[in-house]
């Protein structure tokens, strides 16, 4: 025994200075026995050695621990460094998503936020501190039933990458989401597509009013032709006095069915920019057969053989006046590239494609065909291989209605001096659902 303090009290005193604390420590005692080394070692011992023994013994003991002390100390000293480098990685991570211009956010699988940067609190219109902590759905109870809500969830359980842009109404925002899953949660990357939106919008509205006036010109030309046979033929009516009643009535009939024509361009026309707000019942043959009549006088003076292969199909629920543009771009486009004549074939089609049912439209030339290096940027805005003629927005403009009716469009052609041409090929679901517009001021 020592005096004023025995070995327990020396351990106690050794293990609360933090300089002495991961000292290690050999307890030497006369007691004996499994009851008096469980003592020994909750008091704090690393090690417990009844007397007698041998200097051998105890400095083997003595070495044993002072080798594990050593292997502690670089240990934790390289875990202190780790954790060093690791809370550097992060601080540098959040330095990096807090400087980027998209917004991020990161959603645990238990869909509780834990991390969300400031441009991505700043679209949401909240801050950083008031939303992290909190679920996803409960910070936006709006979102769950969206397609973002839908698309975060399938992330989720499928583990597959999802993209996603719509407009969100609580915001009154256009945003683009990219999502990424991983083990811990979800990974997502907001833009504000607004501003883009706009420009697309007005793009939109300057291609319709372009197209409107090449339609005018063309309707004027198609009109223009018949008139000034009404007016020979009322001429030769008027004239002709020593013609007989028979001739008369011949040059009358033969005027009026000119007129007649007339009227059915004009009727057709009236289709073109009607109601293209309001999606329809629409019967795709009738529109064809719409386009293909205002362009009746073109397509006979290019020498141009039309052939139509129209299948029965089922009505489909869309916007008339969007699908009449897209359909007169094609096959103006189409007159355009077979100057020397040729033969355009327009096929109407019940097809399944990506396991659902819908209608294929392939408006096909063997025109002059587009070369390679031209195909991959045709649906580009302000694309266009025609020297100063068109606003390079017509094929960009198909797309775009093309996919506003849930639809697909893809090109075909080839410069080929034995087998040229072009084929576009339209599919539009039968369940189309038509993306709202949303006109942000």
């Amino acid at each position: 025994m020592m005096p004023g303090i025995d070995g327990f009290g020396i351990i106690k005193e050794i293990r609360s200075n933090p300089a002495t604390a991961t000292i290690p420590v050999i307890l030497l005692s006369a007691r004996a026995g499994e009851e008096a080394r469980s003592e020994g070692m909750e008091a704090g011992a690393d090690d417990y050695l009844v007397k007698p023994f041998t200097a051998r013994e105890l400095m083997a003991r003595i070495g044993a621990h002072i080798k594990m002390h050593k292997l502690r100390s670089q240990l934790m000293k390289e875990e202190h460094e780790l954790r060093l480098v690791a809370e550097k990685a992060e601080s540098k991570y959040r330095m990096i998503l807090d400087s980027i211009s998209e917004g991020f956010i990161f959603v645990g699988r238990d869909w509780r936020i834990n991390y969300i940067n400031d441009q991505a609190a700043f679209i949401a219109g909240f801050q950083s501190r008031d939303l992290i902590g909190k679920t996803m759905w409960g910070a936006f109870p709006e979102l769950k039933h969206t397609v973002f809500g839908r698309a975060y969830r399938k992330a989720i359980e499928s583990g597959e990458v999802q993209r996603v842009e719509d407009f969100y109404a609580p915001i009154n925002r256009w945003l683009h989401a990219n999502i990424y899953s991983t083990p811990e949660g979800l990974s997502i990357f907001i833009q504000d597509v607004s501003e883009q939106r706009r420009q697309q919008e007005q793009l939109l509205t300057t291609e319709k009013l372009a197209a409107t006036g090449r339609l005018a010109a063309t309707i004027a030309h198609e009109i223009n032709n018949p008139l000034e046979a009404v007016l020979n033929l009322l001429y030769l009516a008027r004239i002709s006095r020593s013609a007989s009643p028979e001739s008369i009535h011949q040059y009358l009939l033969t005027a009026e069915q000119e007129l007649t024509r007339v009227s059915q361009i004009a009727r057709h026309t009236l289709g073109f920019y009607r109601d293209t707000s309001v999606p329809l019942d629409i019967e795709l043959s009738r529109i064809l057969e719409e386009v293909l009549s205002v362009y009746r006088s073109r397509l006979a003076a290019a020498r141009i053989e039309v052939v139509k292969k129209f299948d029965p199909v089922p009505l489909i629920h869309a916007l008339r006046g969007e699908l009449n543009q897209v359909f007169s771009n094609l096959i103006s486009n189409a007159i355009d590239a077979m100057r020397e004549g040729g033969r355009l074939v327009v096929q109407l089609s019940a097809l399944e494609h990506d396991r659902r049912n819908g209608i294929e439209v392939i408006i096909e030339d063997n025109g002059c065909g587009i070369d390679s290096i031209h195909r991959k940027k045709l649906f580009e805005p302000f694309f266009t291989t025609k020297v100063s003629v068109g606003t390079g927005l017509g094929l960009w403009v198909v797309k775009q209605f093309i996919e506003n009716h849930g639809g697909t469009v893809s090109v075909w052609s080839s410069v080929d001096s034995l087998d040229h041409g072009t084929r576009f090929t339209i599919f539009l679901p039968s369940d189309t659902m038509i993306a709202t517009k949303q006109h942000l001021m």
